[in-house]
């Protein structure tokens, strides 16, 4: 979802702007991709969002470079290298990112 959400912001966003509204952007993207309450998500939240994010990120550049063989461009990028913004660079640059109208 983490991944998801990073592919609808191709610009980047800063990780703390996520906390906005008791996490209102990921909620509202958890309920559209898994038709249900957001709940799951706070649960998992919990008080430690620092840590949620950062293993969700972790879990998406391993299943990334397992897919795709060279799979840096397609990763989340490591926001030290873009002024703190998290983003995947493919997106960043002007790849294009087929994304379901749904999810927007």
């Amino acid at each position: 979802m983490v991944y998801i959400y990073t592919l609808l912001h191709p610009k980047g966003y800063q990780r703390r702007s996520l906390r906005a509204n008791n996490f209102q952007a990921l909620r509202e993207l958890f309920s559209k991709i898994y038709f249900g309450s957001a709940e799951p998500l706070l649960k998992a939240i919990g008080n430690d969002f620092d840590h949620y994010f950062s293993q969700a990120v972790a879990q998406s550049r391993r299943a990334i470079r397992e897919t795709i063989g060279d799979s840096g461009a397609f990763e989340i990028a490591l926001p030290q290298r873009h002024g703190g913004k998290t983003l995947v660079s493919f997106a960043a640059n002007g790849g294009n990112v087929i994304m379901d109208p749904s999810l927007r």
